[in-house]
């Protein structure tokens, strides 16, 4: 009987202790930092654990976060061999840390869009030029084939009467332009961008909240 009663208090003693267990470790809560991009290029980020790269709106958790958290981040558009393509975006701060989750984000505001271009016609073109004739004017000097695939450019200043000009290869004698507010209206929206079409018919203008897709008639060259 003696040993029946020494078992019953082992095992009360033995689920009482895993309770108490149990419930401190769920009090334990861990710090987690959500990266989280919202960029059309690569955010390459140095913090105070280790050098990251974040593709474009994708995003990565850090657990057990220090107390202080310090970040020093950018992105730009890049050719196939990493060279810089438009404006590079920075950012950088730093934060205490919750025992809790705490979110991240890299975007960019209305001052800045991000080009993608569609080349539709039997015509390549390039160099390009965007914001020309201002202080922020940038020439690149890249190929638009004539394949119909979407490519990825960079981020630009975004102004009242930004220009993007389309030079026909191999010379640089006869381009295309758009420009704002004449030829076509961003939707001043936050990580904004535009995709624009040359093709060889007569152009339209389509606007969306996010990627506004702007063509332009390759047939009026200047």
């Amino acid at each position: 009987m003696k040993n029946k009663y020494l078992i019953c208090l082992m095992l009360l003693f033995f689920l009482l202790n895993y309770s108490c267990t149990k419930e401190f470790d769920l009090s334990e809560k861990e710090k987690i930092i959500v990266l989280q991009s919202k960029a059309y290029s690569n955010v390459h980020l140095e913090d105070n654990t280790a050098d990251r790269t974040i593709r474009p709106f994708l995003g990565m958790i850090i657990t057990d976060a220090p107390d202080n958290y310090n970040y020093d981040a950018y992105t730009y558009g890049e050719t196939s061999t990493f060279e810089q393509l438009g404006e590079r975006i920075d950012w950088t701060g730093s934060f205490k840390t919750e025992q809790d989750t705490t979110t991240q984000i890299f975007g960019t505001g209305t001052d800045y869009f991000f080009l993608y271009v569609r080349n539709l016609t039997s015509t390549s073109y390039g160099p390009i030029t965007i914001n020309y004739g201002t202080s922020d004017a940038i020439t690149e000097s890249i190929g638009i084939p004539d394949d119909g695939i979407i490519y990825r450019i960079a981020y630009y200043k975004a102004y009242p009467n930004t220009s993007i000009r389309f030079y026909e290869s191999p010379g640089q004698s006869n381009y295309i332009e758009l420009t704002a507010n004449s030829d076509f209206e961003f939707p001043n929206t936050e990580n904004q961008c535009a995709l624009v079409t040359i093709e060889n018919k007569k152009g339209y203008l389509s606007f969306q909240n996010i990627a506004p897709d702007f063509s332009i008639n390759a047939d009026k060259l200047k």
